[in-house]
C-alpha cells in the first residue's frame, strides 16, 4: 500500500511516504528498494542510491534480519527488468558479498552471473562480473569471463 502511494506522489512527497512507511515497516526490504529507485529516477545519483541500500542492509541486520543474498539478486534483476538500472547494479555492489566466503565468492559469482545472463537480465551479469573484477584484480579468468561477456553483448547489440 505504501509503495503504490508512493507512485502517485511527487519526489518529495513519494519520499516522505517512503520514510514513514520504513518508520512503520523497518524489515520490509521492497521499502528500501523503493526508496533507493525513487532516488534513481529522480536522477539523484549512484551514491544517494547506495547510500539508501547501505542504510537498508545496516537496519535490517542490526534487527537480526537475515540478508538473503538470492532475494535482493532477485531484487536487482526486478529493478533491471522495470528500468531501474542504477538501482540493480547497487544492490549487487551492496549485497552479493554477504554470505560469502572469500574462497567461494568466485565460483559463487560466477554462477549467479550465468545465472542472470541466462534470464536476459544483462546489466546485473555486468554488475556481478564488474564486482568480481573489482574484487579479483589478478584473477584471468575472472578477467575472461567479464570480457567474453562483454563480446557476446557487443554481437547481441549489433545484430538488433
Amino acid at each position: 500500500m505504501w509503495i503504490e502511494l508512493a507512485k502517485l506522489e511527487s519526489y518529495e512527497n513519494a519520499k516522505l511516504i517512503l520514510n514513514r512507511a520504513r518508520q512503520n515497516l523497518p524489515l520490509e526490504h521492497s521499502i528500501w528498494i523503493h526508496a533507493a529507485m525513487l532516488e534513481e529516477s529522480e536522477q539523484k545519483g549512484m551514491q544517494n542510491v547506495e547510500m539508501v541500500l547501505k542504510r537498508a542492509v545496516k537496519v535490517l541486520q542490526k534487527n537480526g534480519q537475515a540478508i538473503k543474498r538470492d532475494v535482493w539478486l532477485d531484487a536487482a534483476m526486478d529493478c533491471e527488468m522495470n528500468g531501474n538500472v542504477m538501482t540493480g547494479q547497487a544492490i549487487v555492489r551492496i549485497t552479493l558479498e554477504i554470505g560469502v566466503e572469500l574462497e567461494d565468492q568466485i565460483r559463487t559469482f560466477l554462477d549467479d552471473a550465468e545465472n542472470c545472463e541466462n534470464k536476459n537480465r544483462y546489466e546485473t551479469t555486468r554488475a556481478i562480473l564488474l564486482l568480481l573484477v573489482e574484487n579479483f584484480k589478478n584473477d584471468e579468468n575472472a578477467w575472461l569471463k567479464k570480457i567474453n561477456f562483454e563480446m557476446r553483448m557487443v554481437k547481441l547489440y549489433l545484430n538488433f
